[in-house]
């Protein structure tokens, strides 16, 4: 038979004795008691009676006794629990003492199983942490590659941008309106223009006939998502080309020679010198440059004009009497006293003192052959300013380091083709010289020990060709001469 007993306490964990632990409370078996009718105790359908209970916030746990299962515990759903009450034969001592012993041992169980759950839920909390932390670098390593791949991919369109073929596309041109009423020179430009991909732009706010460049600069950033951003500005470069027609030429040349005659000038004239300055102080800090169209027509066109009066009155007067040679009543063209020569000593003139270049173009057609040129210009400066100057003029610029790693003697090349620089030097009269004097120092050093240095070099043998074509010959005095003055003259007045 069963006895029962009940306790309660802070929570429930039991003992099973001949059994292993469970490990919570959906693990206990769960028996079912029924009432018998022939008595006042309750027994299960195996006859097995009461011996103790336990509860702990609702919930019991009953302690069975076997003689062959030993002692295990089992929990009581709500039907059981409603019909079964305390034993009237358990003694309180003895139910108070295993109560005890039962209670030390089930609240050692709890501490376990607590500190178990505890270390799991730790664990979990951990793995999820690591977990976390992997997926976190996994996900900096591809947003760092993605980052790298978007950095090399606007490199390389930056890259595209530097050829040759591509730098004229950044180019934009801007035309004053006075311009684009030329049609002969409209015409041939935009046609040029737009074989090379290059935008124009016609403004009312320039100077009238001038032309201007700005380079369209193209900007890449990558942000923190990889996504690359383009921003676009436009850079003025710093040119300014103002076109002059030849009658206008004609008349500033005028007025230049009339106030180097002293003659006072008219109300708002003004000579070719302040005509050019009044441009580069409209334009500070920008380099101004001239274009002169139709200067030769103007004095065709004036000769022309100058026969066919002389003809007229030739052909009017008595053809017995005498021809007039200066017909007086003739009308003198304006600014009839200048002349080409007078044009062209005043240009090269300006260019001497103000520094700025003069073009002359015989019609629009080559005016526009100019302005396409400048701009092919334009658009290659700060590539060139890029590359260093270099003697290797055979390899062309920027691959002198590629010729010097082809020889072995990198200094005496270097020095043969700083000889070459020379006029009339050939690549023979420099290697003849580069034999002998094998550096610029050498050949400094044997001009302050010479007695007649400015001879030095005259009598260098020089050899060139191979077998019956071969020559000799040597430096001679003039070649001699030329090399000491450029190294060892200290007159800046010298001619070399």
């Amino acid at each position: 038979s069963y006895t029962w007993w009940s306790s309660t306490r802070t929570s429930y964990l039991c003992i099973m004795e001949g059994y292993s632990s469970p490990d919570s409370e959906d693990d206990l078996p769960t028996f079912q008691w029924a009432q018998h009718t022939a008595g006042a105790s309750h027994s299960t359908t195996a006859s097995t009676s009461r011996e103790a209970v336990a509860r702990d916030d609702g919930d019991d746990i009953c302690i069975i006794s076997s003689p062959a299962k030993g002692r295990m515990a089992a929990k009581l759903d709500a039907t059981t629990r409603s019909s079964v009450q305390p034993s009237a034969g358990l003694s309180s001592r003895g139910g108070a003492s295993f109560g005890r012993e039962t209670e030390g041992r089930l609240a050692d169980r709890e501490l376990r199983i607590e500190r178990k759950r505890i270390q799991a839920k730790e664990k979990r909390r951990a793995a999820m942490a690591r977990n976390a932390d992997r997926e976190r670098v996994r996900a900096d390593k591809q947003l760092q590659r993605e980052m790298d791949r978007a950095v090399k991919e606007a490199a390389k369109e930056a890259s595209k941008e530097r050829r040759p073929a591509e730098r004229v596309k950044q180019m934009v041109v801007l035309l004053d309106t006075a311009l684009s009423e030329n049609d002969d020179f409209m015409s041939h430009l935009v046609s040029e223009l737009q074989s090379l991909e290059v935008t124009y732009r016609v403004r009312g706010d320039m100077h009238p006939g001038s032309v201007s460049w700005k380079r369209i600069v193209t900007d890449r950033t990558v942000d923190e998502s990889a996504q690359i951003h383009l921003s676009a500005t436009e850079r003025d470069e710093g040119e300014v080309l103002v076109t002059l027609e030849g009658q206008g030429l004609v008349g500033l040349v005028h007025h230049t020679k009339q106030a180097q005659r002293g003659i006072p000038l008219p109300s708002g004239a003004q000579t070719l010198q302040q005509f050019v300055e009044g441009l580069q102080q409209e334009h500070p800090g920008k380099r101004v440059s001239l274009a002169v169209e139709g200067l030769d027509a103007v004095f065709r066109g004036a000769k022309t004009r100058l026969n066919r009066q002389f003809r007229q009155a030739v052909a009017s007067t008595d053809t017995h009497s005498a021809p007039p040679t200066a017909p007086a009543s003739t009308p003198i063209p304006a600014f009839s006293s200048v002349t080409k020569v007078d044009c062209e000593e005043a240009l090269v003139g300006l260019q001497l003192t103000s520094g700025c270049p003069v073009r002359q173009c015989a019609d629009g057609k080559q005016l526009a052959e100019h302005v396409i040129t400048l701009t092919r210009a334009i658009a290659e400066a700060p590539f060139k300013r890029e590359c260093p100057f270099s003697f290797h003029s055979d390899v062309g610029p920027g691959a002198s380091k590629k010729a010097l790693m082809e020889v072995d003697d990198k200094v005496g090349l270097v020095w043969k083709h700083q000889l070459m620089q020379f006029k009339n030097i050939s690549e023979h009269q420099a290697a003849a010289i580069a034999a002998v004097y094998t550096s610029p120092a050498q050949l400094l050093q044997a001009f302050e020990s010479s007695s007649d240095p400015a001879l030095l070099l005259q009598d260098i043998v020089v050899r060139r060709g191979v077998g019956t074509t071969s020559s000799v010959r040597r430096v001679g005095p003039v070649q001699s001469k030329r090399i000491y003055t450029f190294l060892c003259s200290h007159d800046p007045t010298e001619i070399i």
